[in-house]
């Protein structure tokens, strides 16, 4: 695993991060959906752009990646970019 965050951003209700993992780059995103109750993190397919103020693109909103009911804080969105990619990581290997 060769991942590394490449730009955060947070808010009152996400923590969310542009990340790269083995060359391909990501969108993860801990949201807390307060009236709901719970909290999710999802991971989406991005690339780099210059046309956005973060400098990265989200290009699929289909989840790649998806947990739920887990703790609102940063460590538990590296803890959520870490698992996808070990369970990446765990496919790659596997073929």
């Amino acid at each position: 695993m060769s991942m590394k965050i490449l730009k955060e951003i947070t808010s009152q209700e996400h923590f969310s991060a542009y990340f790269e993992d083995d060359g391909a780059v990501f969108y993860a995103d801990l949201a807390s959906l307060g009236s709901l109750e719970f909290t999710e993190c999802m991971i989406f397919k991005a690339r780099k752009s210059n046309k956005t103020d973060s400098g990265y693109v989200v290009t699929n909103w289909i989840e790649l990646y998806f947990a739920k009911d887990i703790p609102f804080n940063r460590s538990s969105l590296i803890e959520c970019i870490k698992d996808f990619c070990k369970a990446t990581d765990e496919v790659t290997d596997g073929d």
